[in-house]
């Protein structure tokens, strides 16, 4: 309950914050990647903004996550790809 309570804590906060699209990018990721409550609409935002241009900063690597949620049978596997591969 405590750590749910935090996350959600955390999604509010994040959604107040003045965050470029490439932060927001990342926090989606990870809220996906991880199933985060509250990142439920997070696969359309990650394709809209992976649509307008926006990238996660290569000097962050995403792929070690991305690879894992593969093979953990993620169902958005292939999307987080997507993001690391940009």
């Amino acid at each position: 309950m405590r750590q749910t309570r935090r996350r959600g804590n955390l999604l509010r906060g994040a959604g107040h914050a003045e965050l470029t699209p490439e932060m927001r990018l990342e926090l989606l990721f990870y809220g996906v990647a991880y199933g985060v409550a509250g990142f439920e609409d997070g696969p359309a935002e990650i394709k809209s903004l992976l649509d307008s241009g926006v990238r996660i900063p290569t000097t962050w690597d995403v792929s070690p996550e991305a690879a894992a949620a593969k093979d953990r049978g993620h169902p958005q596997a292939d999307l987080l790809g997507r993001v690391a591969r940009h």
